[in-house]
């Protein structure tokens, strides 16, 4: 399913009742290859709604409150570049087989909306999707739309009030978006809603936007705590949130914002290199209670936990940004890495704000992600923060989505001097449950979640912290920051080797070229080819490759290479190296690991994919993903310590542990040096791999270590939901336990 806005799926599984729709669209598929003897592109829907509260109010612009059905509009979709015709065909019976050419000027659809037919509301959708195209793309003005092959089928009672009519339109907008080749920046739900919101005026129909919006709409909003997977274990620690609120600012908060931690479990270290990665968002996470302060400029922070201090500070008078020293290692910075980045997209939507201060907040904070474990605490951290900046400062609700929230908080750790690839973010905002997140960085950020299949017994992951404490901040020089000047100067070697340096793409972090950007470059340079688009197949040929021109390139393997050495590589000076690749942050190295930082970066790309084939042929035979997604982990794990040297003697050991207990797949997660490892376990065996950890790792290293402590170093957890607000208050915690 895609996250990255407008949602895509392969399977069915975003039904209520999935295999109750099976028949149904199977039937679409074999009338549309008997009429059009082909298979469709694709198939767009849009469901039908039913509103609880707030009846023949929103033309009045008052707030409602539906919600949307299972009962939808489907249509099968077929372009045809070569046509301007339209030919509609429905499964019922009902509505006649319809044909209608588009104009061969490019000219608008005309509709008669005194003739009631199914075609018109068909037409309507069509209609607003080419101004929407015309729109952004002007210089299409004068040139027809691609024809198309349809067949429609609608559950969504026609007349009942439901919103049938909306349904329709929303799905063939859609269907004629895709279809006509428009940025995938642009096919966002906001963009869609905007447009369909219009849409039936063209048959004299003038609709409130609600039956639209509720078809299509980002940022989940909670009442009770249903979306962890066991909400009765956080009820406490919401209770401590809400008394310590109502203790120290006598007051209660307007809202919780949150967002939790993340196990990556397959592309470690890529991100940054624009490749896919395979995370998944977890149940430990970074909860923030807020209220706003419109009289006041103050931010005052409170921590649950004792070990971090209480901070208070000013934002500017002048509603200048929020500064931020880099060089102290404190947890309100990234507290003003979220605050900082929300403002700029602030001024950014409203320059009309410039020069007036945000709004003071109170603030308490409660984080059940081990901090410098690997699993993204300061990401989740830095998201609930922007999250909850946007919601005070009363950003447009259209704006608040998971697509924005992802695209500031990519960079939000920048702001205290560590690069990061964005893999952090976007899993922790677009976390679903039961999935697994294939994150994409090229051509666009995008996410699709992909269900984990139904396997005998089920799937369990095991996330075990090895408590080796690796602070990003103060370890950055010698391993975080230092892996993104190796590959970025790999990247920078192959070009020059290659000859593409006028044609590499300078999209680093470092304001220099990337593996990915290299790869891109070569296929352009000797085989004519575009950018690679994600197909597997093709990238899995480009990688393999890649692979073999690092064996070619590079002849220091093992031991490296010196300053000079990778400098004269790259055909630069070694002052230049220097200002190009060491001025933006502080770098620790004795020897330039070249080689082995983009074999790595290479063939975990290619276990990404070999994962998601996984993911998407969902094996029937439960042993058969058990070993072969484990295999990839283990792999990866090997790569990550022989390969990009981010591995650990206890990472090593606690893996080697688990994999005798019956882990089929173990592997460090997270930057390395420690941190957290993830597990891939049968849910049968997930007792004797933590009794294992427990007696042969944390006992024995730590003989002092409490059931309090093993409670947190050791977390099952299943894939749980991403950034979200909790608006439930104290009515919210209400459950048995």
């Amino acid at each position: 399913m895609s996250k990255s806005d407008i949602p895509v799926f392969k399977t069915l599984d975003f039904y209520s009742y999935p295999d109750q729709q099976v028949d149904r669209y199977k039937a679409l598929f074999d009338s549309f290859k008997s009429i059009f003897k082909a298979t469709p592109d694709f198939i767009s829907r849009s469901p039908g709604r039913v509103n609880l509260i707030g009846e023949h109010i929103d033309y009045s612009y008052f707030s409602v409150l539906p919600l949307a059905i299972d009962v939808d509009f489907v249509i099968a979709v077929k372009s045809r570049a070569d046509s301007r015709e339209i030919h509609l065909k429905n499964l019922s019976n009902e509505f006649a087989e319809k044909k209608f050419e588009l104009p061969e000027d490019g000219s608008l659809i005309s509709i008669d909306s005194k003739i009631s037919d199914w075609s018109n509301y068909f037409k309507c959708g069509l209609l607003v999707a080419h101004l929407f195209i015309l729109e952004h793309y002007p210089e299409r003005k004068g040139k027809p739309l691609k024809g198309l092959q349809v067949i429609a089928d609608g559950t969504v009672p026609i007349g009942g009030g439901l919103s049938s009519s909306a349904a329709f339109a929303c799905s063939v907008a859609l269907a004629c978006l895709k279809v006509n080749d428009i940025e995938e920046s642009l096919l966002t739900r906001e963009n869609l809603s905007k447009i369909c919101v219009v849409s039936e005026k063209y048959v004299g129909v003038n609709t409130g936007g609600m039956d639209q919006t509720a078809s299509i709409y980002d940022i989940p909003v909670f009442k009770t705590l249903d979306f962890y997977s066991y909400p009765d274990q956080q009820v406490d620690r919401y209770k401590a949130l809400f008394d310590s609120f109502k203790s120290i600012f006598k007051a209660t908060p307007d809202f919780i914002s949150r967002s939790p931690g993340r196990v990556n479990l397959i592309g470690e270290h890529i991100d940054y290199s624009y490749f896919s990665v395979l995370p998944l968002a977890i149940d430990v996470d970074f909860v923030i209670a807020v209220k706003s302060r419109a009289d006041s400029r103050e931010i005052h922070l409170k921590n649950l936990s004792n070990e971090f201090a209480e901070k208070k500070f000013e934002l500017p008078e002048d509603g200048s940004l929020i500064s931020i020293d880099s060089k102290i290692s404190d947890w309100s910075n990234y507290f003003k890495c979220g605050l900082l980045v929300a403002h700029l997209f602030i001024l950014e939507h409203y320059p009309e704000r410039k020069g007036k201060p945000l709004k003071g907040l109170q603030v308490i904070a409660d984080g059940t992600v081990p901090i410098g474990g690997g699993l993204s605490s300061s990401a989740a951290f830095a998201c609930s923060v922007a999250l909850a900046c946007l919601k005070v400062n009363d950003i447009e609700e259209s704006l608040l989505t998971r697509e924005n929230l992802s695209k500031i908080c990519v960079v939000s750790e920048k702001y205290v001097g560590v690069n990061t690839g964005g893999m952090d973010q976007t899993a922790s905002i677009y976390g679903e449950r039961d999935h697994a997140l294939y994150v994409q960085f090229k051509p666009k950020l995008s996410c699709t979640a992909f269900k984990f299949p139904d396997t005998k017994p089920p799937i369990s992951f095991l996330i075990a912290n090895t408590l080796v404490v690796s602070n990003k901040h103060e370890t950055a020089p010698r391993n975080y920051n230092l892996r993104v000047v190796e590959v970025c100067s790999a990247a920078e070697f192959l070009a020059r080797s290659y000859g593409v340096n006028d044609i590499l793409k300078q999209d680093s972090g470092l304001s220099t070229g990337t593996l990915s950007s290299f790869m891109d470059a070569y296929y352009a340079k000797y085989h004519n080819s575009p950018p690679w688009n994600g197909d597997a197949s093709e990238g899995k040929k480009r990688l393999n490759k890649m692979l073999e021109l690092v064996e070619k390139t590079f002849e220091l393997k093992d031991e490296g290479y010196t300053l000079e050495q990778a400098a004269s590589g790259i055909g630069l000076s070694v002052e230049g190296y220097k200002e190009k690749f060491l001025s933006k942050n502080t770098v620790i190295f004795d020897k330039l690991q070249l080689y082995k930082r983009a074999k790595h970066t290479y063939s975990e790309e290619l276990r990404v994919l070999d994962a998601l084939f996984l993911l998407e042929s969902k094996p029937s035979d439960s042993l058969e993903f058990f070993t072969k997604f484990g295999e990839l982990m283990d792999e990866s794990q090997k790569s990550c310590d022989s390969n990009y040297g981010c591995s650990c003697s206890e990472i090593d050991e606690v893996c080697s542990i688990a994999r005798a207990a019956g882990s089929t797949g173990s592997r460090l997660t997270g930057a390395g040096w420690g941190g957290c490892t993830v597990h891939l376990i049968p849910s049968d065996k997930v007792s004797t791999v933590e009794k294992a950890l427990i007696e042969k790792y944390y006992k024995k290293k730590f003989p002092t270590i409490t059931e309090a402590e093993l409670k947190e170093a050791i977390v099952i957890s299943k894939p749980a939901c991403g950034s979200s607000l909790y608006v439930g208050g104290e009515d919210g915690l209400k459950y048995s336990k």
